[in-house]
């Protein structure tokens, strides 16, 4: 099975804290969880913030809230990432856990992602599959097992358009 892997559970998990932490993730601060999905990116952060106190997971689909909402006591608001229902300016680190794919738009997904993050915030996107769009080919800072794993500063829609 040339070119494919499969984590074990306690890989995954690994994988998920390791790659917050390593970008950047620190207690005190404030993660939105983008496609929470049923918790597990936001469950790991949890383990670094030390709770899920500072902890918003945002999913479109109120089943995958529920499910997240069982595995930790993070502050659950549905939502698509290309409108974020919250202030200017409210978090210090966004994650998106290999929903990218499911993303309508990247510009109005990530104009929000900007607009949300407080100066100097972070967005981590972790995605195992090969991005089709040119935005998606962003050199990773590191690689474990073929799954990459990117931290860039938020840079407006309009900057990003300027390097193209």
């Amino acid at each position: 099975m040339t070119g494919s892997w499969i984590l074990g559970s306690s890989t995954a998990e690994a994988l998920r804290r390791w790659s917050q932490k390593r970008n950047g993730l620190r207690p005190g601060m404030q993660l939105l969880d983008v496609a929470c999905g049923t918790g597990l990116v936001a469950a790991e952060a949890a383990k670094i913030l030390g709770s899920a106190e500072t902890i918003t997971c945002l999913d479109p689909s109120e089943g995958m809230l529920a499910i997240a909402r069982k595995r930790l006591a993070a502050r659950f608001v549905p939502g698509r990432a290309e409108a974020l229902p919250f202030r200017e300016n409210s978090f210090d680190f966004l994650t998106m856990g290999y929903a990218l794919r499911h993303v309508v738009s990247f510009e109005e997904a990530f104009g929000e992602f900007h607009r949300v993050l407080r100066p100097g915030g972070k967005v981590l996107i972790l995605e195992v599959t090969k991005p089709s769009h040119r935005f998606g080919r962003i050199p990773s800072s590191d690689s474990i097992s073929g799954a990459s794993t990117a931290s860039h500063p938020v840079v407006s829609p309009e900057a990003a358009r300027q390097k193209t």
